[in-house]
Order: structure tokens, then C-alpha cells, then sequence
């Protein structure tokens, strides 16, 4: 049976933690975006397949939403985890946000916050990650913005695993 006393100190903490604004964990959230999970548009000349989780085969764009969830957070880092198996051709990836303004113009441009792309003549046998840390514009703002990634393949030779999009109270 409860108290009144521990209902209080319950209480108390819980309007406490209120006060004290969003809720961050200690460290940082990572969200992860398989490539698997990304979705070809129309300017993609080859959709691809997916070999043991990884995007292999696929030639063009593909787009996924993130799914954001605490609004102020702070975009720290955004990481693409690939094989460039194709010295000729790179993997461009863009974490973008859309504005949405009532009453403004649903085709304004969106803002590129980070990018990250594996290079020409720079082939891997093995799994890479590339990293942006000069992120544009990192604070969150759900209300107002939608965020998503842009996956620019080149060649069919190109694997991409995933992104990562490191997201903290404060970098």
C-alpha cells in the first residue's frame, strides 16, 4: 500500500522533472535508418535489392524520413555506413529539413543540414563509415520542419548499409 508521503515525493519529482524542459538521456540518442528501409522515387533508375540487410544494386535516389522525437534536440553528427565497391562513381548522402509554413509555398526549397558522399577513386573492400560534424542549422524543431535523408547512388556497384544521425541536448 502506498502512502501519502511516497505519493507526494512522487508527485514532487514528476513536477520537478517538468520544470527542468525536455528529457534527454545522458548521453546520445542515435537514430538508425537502414538503407533497406529507404524508399525509391521516380528519378532512381534502378530500385535495387537487399542482400543480407545491405542495399546492393541500386542506381538513383532514394528518400527516408527520420523520425525525430524530442523538439529542441541538438543533430550532432550524421554518418553514412556503406561499401564503395566502384572507384568511378560516389554515394552522396543528404540529411535535409523542409520548412512548413502555413500559407507559404509547398515547392520553397529544403535545407541541406548535413552531407556526407564516399568520393571518386576511393573504393573499400570493407564497411565504412563517413562522417559530417559541421552540421547546418542542428537544432530541432519539430513543429515547424519535416526532417529526412537522401540516399544519391551513382552505380549499381555502390552498397549503402544505413545512416546513423547522432542527436544530443548540446554538442
Amino acid at each position: 500500500m502506498t502512502s501519502r508521503f511516497q505519493n507526494s515525493v512522487v508527485g514532487f519529482a514528476t513536477f520537478c522533472a517538468s520544470l527542468a524542459g525536455p528529457a534527454f538521456s545522458a548521453g546520445a540518442d542515435i537514430i538508425q535508418i537502414p538503407a533497406i528501409a529507404f524508399t525509391a522515387r521516380s528519378s532512381t533508375n534502378v530500385i535495387g535489392d537487399e542482400n543480407q540487410g545491405t542495399l546492393t544494386n541500386g542506381k538513383g535516389n532514394f528518400y527516408a524520413a527520420v523520425p525525430f522525437t524530442t523538439d529542441g534536440a541538438v543533430v550532432c553528427q550524421f554518418n553514412l555506413v556503406h561499401r564503395d565497391n566502384d572507384a568511378d562513381s560516389e554515394i552522396v548522402a543528404l540529411l535535409v529539413k523542409k520548412s512548413i509554413v502555413r500559407g507559404g509555398m509547398p515547392f520553397d526549397p529544403p535545407v541541406v543540414m548535413a552531407k556526407v558522399h564516399t568520393g571518386v577513386a576511393a573504393a573499400t573492400s570493407g564497411v565504412k563509415i563517413k562522417s559530417d560534424s559541421s552540421i547546418h542549422f542542428p537544432v530541432l524543431h519539430l513543429d515547424s520542419q519535416f526532417y529526412y535523408v537522401e540516399l544519391q547512388v551513382a552505380s549499381q556497384l555502390l552498397e549503402v548499409l544505413g545512416v546513423q544521425i547522432v542527436v544530443k541536448p548540446a554538442c
